[in-house]
């Protein structure tokens, strides 16, 4: 990934003045030097402009930072506060929540708030990082906590946030397939601490064992469809992730027969991290059921209405009937779910089988 930064500054004193400019490969410097008098003002505005890219060269880059600054020409301080307080109004107007009598958890509330806009507000398709605009930590890093807690807000006050940030996710597909292909797994993995689609994280057992990561992007996606409506987005990108992801579930369990069949996953970590690698996770198991109905759900709903997005998934993902039909059978329970044996379940999901899919 290229960045490039480009500042403008402007110096408004009566005192004297004077400055010098040093950049090399590491390092810029602006440094004023001013004879500061009492009682006379300083005043300066800095002007910055960022550009960041996967694939442009920075040398392009500054060309654009540049030509954003250029275009600021004539534009006070005070119009681009204004532009600001505007944007800022509109946020609150849908996103404000109100606490009568309670200024505390008022000032408490809306500090969240403002937290989750300001990392939301300039992320496009980037992903948000689990810190936000707050500090540093975690490296930049995406975790499932985007999914699990921001999403449903932006769900509901910024649909379009939602839909850049689940896009992000669908363009780390093929990272993803190939992760769970390194897990011996079929379908795709979504990393638990990622930036660019690759597993970030060295420890496999608070990390990659939290396999409920895909499970969390499906909810927050089915959050997203339910409240926008949006099925175009669903029949084109969401029906990937949705089978991809039950792929993954109904090969990592298992079925175990002791006169009914029980379906077990087993070796996760739950979302708590405090006990690791352990059989039949309450929240894994909950949120894969979730994530294997939903998927087979819509894979119908999208054959009966959308017959040719239906046909293009099918060549996208080499998914046939037989596929579904036998998914019928997945289904997880907060316990392992019984099964009289030649009897199909209620709540549909994909299958486990080993020779569908890429």
């Amino acid at each position: 990934m290229t960045i490039a930064v480009a500042t403008d500054h402007k110096l408004e004193t009566k005192n004297k003045w004077t400055e010098d400019l040093a950049v090399d490969e590491d390092m810029a410097k602006h440094v004023f030097q001013i004879e500061a008098k009492e009682g006379e003002t300083i005043r300066l505005e800095k002007l910055v402009a960022f550009h960041t890219s996967h694939g442009v060269p920075v040398r392009e880059l500054s060309d654009r930072c540049w030509r954003t600054l250029d275009r600021t020409a004539g534009t006070s301080v005070t119009d681009l506060h204004a532009d600001q307080r505007t944007y800022m109004d509109e946020f609150w107007s849908t996103s404000d929540v109100v606490v009568k009598g309670q200024p505390a958890v008022q000032q408490a509330v809306r500090w969240n708030l403002f937290q989750l806009a300001q990392a939301s507000a300039g992320a496009g398709v980037h992903g948000i990082p689990a810190k936000g605009m707050t500090g540093s930590g975690y490296g930049g890093h995406y975790f499932w906590d985007t999914e699990c807690y921001v999403l449903p807000f932006l769900v509901y006050t910024n649909p379009q946030s939602a839909l850049n940030a689940l896009r992000f996710r669908h363009n780390m597909l093929d990272s993803a397939r190939e992760r769970a292909s390194e897990l011996a797994q079929h379908g795709a993995l979504f990393p638990w601490r990622t930036i660019n689609g690759a597993e970030a994280s060295a420890y496999f057992a608070a990390g990659t064992a939290q396999y409920h990561i895909n499970a969390d992007v499906v909810n927050a996606l089915i959050k997203y469809v339910r409240a926008t409506g949006d099925r175009s987005f669903l029949a084109r990108e969401g029906i990937d992730i949705l089978v991809e992801t039950a792929r993954m579930w109904a090969d990592l369990g298992f079925w175990r027969s002791n006169g009914d069949d029980t379906f077990h996953i087993h070796g996760v970590t739950g979302p708590d991290e405090y006990t690791t690698v352990v059989n039949d996770n309450l929240f894994t198991n909950v949120m894969a059921r979730f994530n294997l109905r939903a998927a087979a759900k819509v894979v119908h709903e999208v054959k009966r209405t959308d017959p040719t997005d239906y046909q293009r998934a099918v060549s996208r993902l080499g998914l046939n009937d037989d596929e579904v039909t036998e998914g019928k059978r997945r289904r997880r329970d907060a316990h392992p779910v019984r099964r009289k044996v030649g009897h199909s379940p209620p709540g549909p999901a994909l299958p486990r089988t080993r020779n569908v899919g890429p």
